[in-house]
């Protein structure tokens, strides 16, 4: 996968806990959003790598 897609993938499995089934509870669910908002600040241009209705969002602005 091109980068950034396959740093947000990489950021997303490492917040993710390594059991089976893997549970989906608060404390993941916010390493999950901080991964994807951190990758976003480092990377902006990949908002333009998002689906989109030829708007894009003020995704990290929002969370500065």
């Amino acid at each position: 996968m091109p980068k950034p897609p396959g740093k947000l993938l990489e950021s997303l499995l490492e917040a993710l806990p390594d059991v089976n089934p893997t549970p989906i509870n608060r404390d993941v669910k916010k390493k999950l959003a901080n991964a994807v908002r951190e990758h976003y600040k480092k990377y902006p241009q990949a908002l333009s790598m998002q689906a989109s209705g030829e708007i894009i969002p003020p995704t990290v602005q929002n969370h500065s």
